[in-house]
């Protein structure tokens, strides 16, 4: 099998057999492109057939070939974990600019969500001044792709994250050992695993916020994990709203960077 064969495989985005042949051949993109006529190895056209077939059935590229990038760094994935997507890269965005930690009046956020894509925003409430704060809690981290990433880029703060799927922090540990990010793993519900945390903090999160009545895609219906999907409710808002109460409630928590849908604003 030639490359210039596979990349006429019926039914399958161009693209997708992009990435497979990068993955498998371990070359870039622009050399892909200038060899058509090479001629893949038997084990190379095996691992070839069995991606497209998969990828034929529905079954997203990230977890065929188990990795994905966020925010220039690789993370692994699976199917018990969401895959990251480039408009969770507005936490990251949101919480460097909230200046955690500088010991003088922080910003004040943008009273309007910031738009990172078709009806998603990020949604910045604080509850007061944030300037002493040196912690940051992920709620819900999943594959640990926004804890890992604010942990790398602010290594000076101390991280928590946790996630009510303990496959979830399996894959999240792995991720953190990769990027050799020290990370403070906790498993269960929402705010449950910090209930006794005694030091100023803020929550990030992207918690669970599609209606349960929504129509999604194929490939994200039928593979990525409905518990990190759908908000519960008809406007797909309890989780927002038990995660938004359980922080103000929080004695210690000075504010909560969340992504959720335009239209769930009004609610939080």
């Amino acid at each position: 099998m030639k490359i210039e064969t596979v990349l006429q495989t019926d039914g399958i985005d161009k693209t997708d057999l992009e990435v497979f042949l990068k993955e498998v051949i371990d070359v870039d993109r622009s050399w892909i492109l200038a060899h058509p006529e090479y001629e893949l190895p038997e084990n190379h056209e095996k691992q070839m057939n069995e991606w497209i077939a998969r990828r034929g059935q529905g079954e997203p590229v990230a977890y065929i070939i188990g990795k994905k990038e966020f925010y220039g760094r690789e993370f692994q994935v699976d199917s018990s974990v969401l895959i990251p997507r480039p408009a969770t890269e507005g936490l990251i965005d949101e919480v460097l600019g909230l200046g955690l930690g500088l010991g003088k009046s922080s910003p004040n956020p943008s009273p309007s969500p910031k738009v990172v894509d078709t009806k998603v925003v990020i949604l910045t409430r604080l509850f007061g001044d944030i300037s002493d704060v040196k912690t940051i809690v992920d709620i819900g981290t999943g594959s640990g792709c926004v804890a890992i990433t604010l942990k790398l880029e602010l290594p000076d703060f101390e991280v928590v994250a946790t996630d009510v799927s303990e496959d979830a922090i399996r894959v999240a540990k792995k991720n953190a050992e990769k990027h050799q990010a020290e990370i403070d793993f906790r498993s269960g519900d929402l705010l449950d695993p910090i209930k006794n945390l005694d030091q100023p903090f803020i929550i990030v999160s992207n918690p669970p916020y599609i209606p349960q009545s929504e129509e999604l895609m194929r490939d994200v219906r039928d593979y990525e994990p409905e518990r990190a999907l759908f908000g519960g409710g008809e406007e797909g808002t309890e989780v927002l709203a038990r995660l938004m109460q359980g922080a103000r409630n929080h004695s210690h928590c000075g504010g909560v960077v969340m992504e959720c849908r335009d239209t769930q604003v009004s609610r939080l």
